[in-house]
């Protein structure tokens, strides 16, 4: 389980990209929904945004493939939502919408990449700035000094939370192949 891992935050709106070897960047995008394909129901995410982020996917395998080696898969998956939760404007009222929005992404992907190891929510992109690397933080984040938390008001946040989910990729693999008897895939 050395080696590069691709990580992804799937998204609504935005999906994030990471992939890293240890802790270098190779390669990262955030690929952002262009419009609501799914007006009727109202979850906005349709076939065209999963085939935009199954084919970013493909680029980032195509682009960090070296001598035959793949990148593993690590994907963030989601939670069941906790009503008594509170969101940062006080409310503890949750978008459904967008809860299964996710879930669509992130079983389009599943679909096609059955192998990636799914990891669990935990505050990924929220470290210290500092710990990323220059290209996932912003001129005007670093401006105001990279000793401080990454928060989630820019873009860019999508492939911070990829970054850190491929970092918790090898854990969760060692994870999932204990409970299979050590059995790998």
């Amino acid at each position: 389980m050395n080696g590069p891992w691709l990580g992804i935050d799937p998204g609504s709106v935005a999906t994030g990209i990471a992939v890293r070897n240890g802790t270098r960047l190779l390669w990262h995008a955030v690929i952002e929904r262009a419009e609501d394909e799914d007006v009727v129901r109202g979850i906005g995410v349709g076939a065209r945004y999963i085939h935009d982020v199954l084919d970013a996917i493909d680029a980032a395998i195509d682009a960090t493939v070296t001598d035959g080696e793949y990148p593993c898969l690590a994907v963030e998956g989601i939670v069941r939502p906790n009503p008594h939760v509170r969101r940062k404007d006080g409310s503890s009222l949750i978008d459904a919408g967008t809860v299964a929005a996710t879930a669509m992404v992130l079983g389009g992907i599943l679909a096609v990449r059955p192998q990636a190891v799914i990891v669990p929510p935990n505050n990924h992109g929220h470290g210290m700035l500092g710990g990323y690397p220059e290209q996932l933080v912003t001129p005007g984040e670093a401006r105001r000094g990279l000793r401080r938390q990454a928060q989630d008001n820019v873009l860019i946040h999508h492939a911070r939370c990829a970054f850190d989910v491929a970092g918790a990729g090898p854990r969760h693999a060692a994870i999932r192949s204990a409970r299979r008897g050590g059995a790998t895939a």
